[in-house]
């Protein structure tokens, strides 16, 4: 039995720059091998400029700004742009990855908009709990050969597994500093604007973009002449309902927990139930779409213009909501297997792009 398709409910003013390609196997001629070394939240109020795509934290014991490596157990962890990952390291993680591939049979279209002779920012729509963001790096290598740079938030840091598994893959702690230099080297870098608002969703905001006035992606962009390509991505944000957050009337001791330890309440878990009335997650299939490529060299000079930057974003915005439409139609045609065509599907191997 396959599960009914559920359109993403977004909607958007701005005009969109999307693809309407099929689903592709192709893959662009620029293949990187390993070195020898929305409606959006909050978005019709003000803005501010974050880093690129993270949110700028402060620290306890530097003022806002600083770069001052990170701490966990009186232990200094670099915040450096590290090498690119070798070709055995993201082999493991396709390895590490091969049985939840497997199960949620990704479907990746638009491969042929990745600019083929240079770097580009992939930006696009956080999945629910970051579910499936990592199958967007192993899927772009193991199609391509495309190691993508992603950049991802500060706390990252603080989780030792977690962060030496984003690593793996290429990840970067996302500060403007780290973006401007992988803009320097040419790399293909990835970003999720919503951060760990999208990660931890409220009821009532499946693939909502809450970017609220984060324009950092934007602004590097323009800055250094790289084009952005918009990512949709479908299918995680429909794995649980989400039905308890710091803001539930029963959140009391929660809501003050969070107060106490000087989190932000936009910036904590989310709670909700998956299958049945269980915490195991709901069967979906993977979908993912690159559009073309918005080009930002016309702009140049421009990357302190709040109008400017505004209109960049809301272009990548509704690119990314009409691509989630689109992708929720192909969902519609295709069919989500239930649990035993799943199990059938996992046990034999196919029918994997």
């Amino acid at each position: 039995m396959a599960s009914a398709a559920t359109a993403p409910a977004t909607t958007t003013t701005s005009t969109s720059a999307t693809s309407t390609g099929s689903w592709s196997k192709a893959a662009p001629s620029w293949r990187r091998s390993a070195p020898t070394a929305p409606t959006s939240s909050g978005a019709s109020g003000r803005f501010a400029t974050p880093t690129c795509g993270v949110p700028r934290r402060r620290s306890r014991s530097s003022g806002p700004g600083c770069r001052s490596p990170a701490r966990r157990g009186g232990h200094e962890m670099s915040t450096a742009v590290p090498p690119r990952p070798s070709q055995a390291s993201m082999r493991r993680m396709l390895a590490v990855l091969a049985p939840m591939r497997r199960w949620v049979d990704p479907k990746v279209s638009g491969l042929e908009n990745l600019p083929s002779d240079r770097g580009c920012l992939i930006v696009g729509n956080h999945s629910l709990y970051g579910v499936y963001d990592l199958l967007i790096a192993t899927e772009l290598y193991r199609r391509t050969g495309v190691i993508a740079r992603g950049l991802f938030d500060h706390d990252h840091l603080r989780i030792p597994v977690w962060r030496d598994a984003l690593r793996a893959i290429g990840g970067v702690h996302g500060t403007r500093e780290n973006c401007a230099e992988l803009m320097r080297q040419g790399e293909v870098i990835a970003v999720f604007p919503g951060g760990a608002r999208e990660v931890w969703k409220k009821p009532g905001q499946r693939y909502q973009l809450l970017w609220g006035e984060r324009l950092g992606f934007a602004r590097m962009a323009i800055q250094h002449g790289y084009p952005i390509v918009p990512l949709s991505q479908l299918g995680a944000d429909e794995t649980y309902d989400i039905h308890f957050d710091v803001d539930h009337p029963l959140a009391g001791p929660y809501r003050a927990a969070v107060d106490r330890l000087g989190l932000r309440r936009d910036n904590v878990p989310s709670f909700g139930l998956g299958w049945g009335p269980t915490p195991l997650p709901r069967s979906q299939d993977a979908y993912l779409h690159f559009h073309r490529p918005i080009e930002t060299e016309r702009l140049a000079g421009r990357h302190d213009d709040r109008k400017t930057l505004e209109r960049v974003r809301d272009q990548v915005a509704a690119a990314i909501q009409d691509g989630l439409q689109r992708l929720a139609g192909e969902r519609a045609r295709h069919g989500n297997p239930g649990v035993v065509p799943r199990v059938r599907r996992f046990i034999t191997g196919g029918p994997q792009q």
